[in-house]
């Protein structure tokens, strides 16, 4: 499975963001990867509120 923008940024793997935002643009994807938030929720608790509060 290939890295994610989330994963590479998460690990530190700066290396990586420009191939992947590079790969997704072929696909129509445009993403700004500054804008990606890696501080998740910690426990059952957080990650519930995290998953309803999503916006669809």
């Amino acid at each position: 499975m290939p890295a994610s923008l989330r994963w590479a940024k998460e690990n530190g793997r700066t290396d990586l963001i420009p191939k992947i935002t590079e790969k997704l643009k072929k696909e129509g994807i445009m993403i700004d990867p500054d804008k990606i938030n890696v501080k998740r929720p910690k426990g059952i608790k957080g990650n519930i509120k995290e998953f309803f509060n999503r916006k669809i």
